[in-house]
């Protein structure tokens, strides 16, 4: 089970270009006692943001479907870089495209936990967090 006080020394990025969905995933997060979470809305602004965290996040929240740079591509980056921390999925795509993406991002070596699908809930983010390896 994952815990508050595990979740406050923790950084989350959300890439989310859905400002509700991203609202959502910052009220539950924080609900669940996150205290350090940044937003960006495409996968160019979640890589410069990355620049700039310190320390770097422990948890990035990947939305798919986004203009600009996507989440699969932001994905095949954070592989690129080496990113070691964990990445959860949060998408409303179909199964069979959830699937391959997984299937692509857990072979390019991240550390990829449960998805997320959407619409999300409580308990399909506590799901997915006590999913990672923290």
């Amino acid at each position: 089970m994952v815990l508050p006080d595990q979740l406050k020394s923790l950084g989350f990025l959300i890439v989310e270009d859905n400002a509700f969905t991203a609202m959502e995933l910052c009220r539950e997060l924080r609900a669940l006692g996150a205290f350090a979470i940044e937003v960006a809305t495409e996968g160019r602004e979640a890589l410069h943001l990355l620049d700039s965290m310190t320390p770097e996040p422990r948890v990035i929240l990947v939305d798919l479907r986004m203009p600009g740079m996507g989440g699969t591509e932001l994905l095949g980056r954070l592989a690129e870089r080496k990113f070691d921390g964990n990445v959860l999925i949060c998408s409303g795509v179909d199964s069979e495209t959830l699937e391959a993406v997984e299937s692509q991002a857990r072979a390019s070596g991240l550390n990829l936990g449960p998805s997320i699908r959407k619409p999300m809930d409580r308990h399909s983010m506590t799901a997915a967090l006590e999913g990672l390896d923290l």
